[in-house]
């Protein structure tokens, strides 16, 4: 799967127009974000037809026709990858990690590799280049993966009260819970209840081997990093209802999101694609950007003088008022009219208020 998983996006890299590219872009995102069945629909629907005169379709000589083959296969083995991708995302977030590895093992078994791990920290140095480039933020190193997936698999195995992924629109999970006592007898477990809870005894052990794992990283910094959360993780086994716990934060659903999330992106590293889409890397570039030269006290060009990405960015005219609060500066009705972008510091992009505005 590793020469299919980008096909979908690599035509990104030799583009020839606008829309070419734009397609390319929204396909690329639609596959890093396993959304299979509208990535599909997406390329299925915006397949470029040629028509004549007549408004029929121009049928293609048969070396076209293999070319055009080609590219089904590959988009074919394309969407596969993503299902997977899809399926071992969708087994973690709904809690089901044991089953999310044997799916990772079958279909990605480099992502678990501990044998081909050259990467020791969680967060490795890259070399400066003179392409945009996107330095992951969590390790996609097949040691740590590893040893995250494992924990999370012991956090859900400590997990008293069901959290359903997806939550049913009904679902009140703190109604649930049963309310805290003022006896701490009531809700933490004594030596006693391990002796005669095999649970409780089998999750010791798998706690004690997540700690034997953490050692075994080489890096004196992981090692650091992952016995000080497992300190905490650990904590879920003394009380009898880990949800009420001050530590309960480890059975949210964003802590599930976050392995899935880190998983995805290993997943597409070993694949040879980059991990996160160039839609999402070209957003973060920008607002970077924006940051810096609003930092800068950078004045905005004439209109005639500014490059695309800024004039999407600033408010038009007639607009000002609707949208001030995405460039976060004032804009008063005389400024508008006299053009005050010309005179006025470049703004910082608020993507959020920007997506709003313009949907």
């Amino acid at each position: 799967m590793a020469s299919t998983d980008n096909a979908l996006g690599e035509r990104v890299l030799s583009v020839e127009s606008a829309p070419h590219h734009l397609h390319s872009l929204v396909l690329e995102y639609l596959s890093h974000k396993c959304y299979s069945k509208t990535a599909q629909a997406f390329a299925q629907d915006t397949a470029v037809k040629h028509i004549d005169a007549d408004g029929d379709e121009i049928m293609h000589s048969a070396h076209t026709s293999i070319q055009a083959d080609t590219k089904d296969v590959r988009l074919e083995q394309s969407l596969k990858s993503i299902q997977m991708r899809e399926e071992v995302r969708n087994k973690i977030l709904s809690g089901q990690v044991e089953e999310a590895i044997n799916l990772i093992e079958q279909h990605f078994p480099s992502v678990l590799d501990t044998s081909n791990s050259t990467d020791t920290s969680l967060y490795q140095a890259r070399a400066v280049s003179g392409k945009v480039e996107y330095v992951a933020t969590t390790s996609v190193n097949p040691a740590h993966i590893t040893l995250n997936l494992r924990i999370l698999a012991f956090i859900e195995a400590c997990r008293t009260v069901p959290l359903v992924y997806p939550p049913s629109p009904s679902s009140t999970p703190d109604a649930v819970l049963p309310p805290l006592s003022s006896n701490p007898q009531d809700y933490l477990f004594s030596s006693s209840d391990y002796v005669d809870s095999p649970h409780q005894e089998a999750l010791l052990k798998r706690g004690q081997k997540l700690y034997a794992y953490a050692h075994m990283l080489p890096n004196p910094d992981d090692r650091a990093e992952y016995m000080e959360e497992l300190k905490h993780v650990g904590s879920l086994l003394i009380y009898k209802v880990p949800e009420r716990s001050p530590e309960a934060r480890y059975l949210s659903q964003e802590r599930r999101e976050a392995t899935a999330d880190q998983v995805n992106a290993a997943i597409l590293h070993s694949c040879g694609s980059p991990p996160v889409s160039r839609l999402e890397l070209y957003t973060r570039y920008t607002m970077a950007l924006t940051d810096k030269l609003h930092e800068h006290r950078v004045k905005v060009p004439p209109s005639s003088s500014r490059p695309t990405w800024l004039r999407l960015i600033l408010p038009d005219v007639e607009e000002s008022k609707a949208r001030q609060e995405v460039c976060r500066f004032p804009i008063t009705e005389a400024d508008s009219q006299v053009g005050v972008f010309q005179t006025t510091v470049v703004p910082s992009l608020d993507l959020r208020t920007f997506l709003d505005v313009k949907t």
